[in-house]
């Protein structure tokens, strides 16, 4: 762990949460390589599995 670096984060999903959905917000996620965000007003029923969606995708 020289370079400071966790071992196996770069597999971790991120996923965001934001008040920000404007277009040119959403594009530039995308070019980061988000896979999902989730923006305002979030429905509390399906974030879990918005969440498992991406796990699945990415973990497995």
């Amino acid at each position: 762990m020289a370079s400071g670096k966790i071992p196996g984060l770069d597999r971790l999903p991120v996923i965001f949460m934001t008040a920000k959905a404007a277009r040119e917000e959403v594009d530039r996620r995308r070019k980061m390589g988000t896979l999902e965000a989730n923006e305002k007003p979030f429905d509390p029923m399906m974030i879990s599995g918005q969440i498992k969606n991406v796990w699945e995708k990415t973990i497995g």
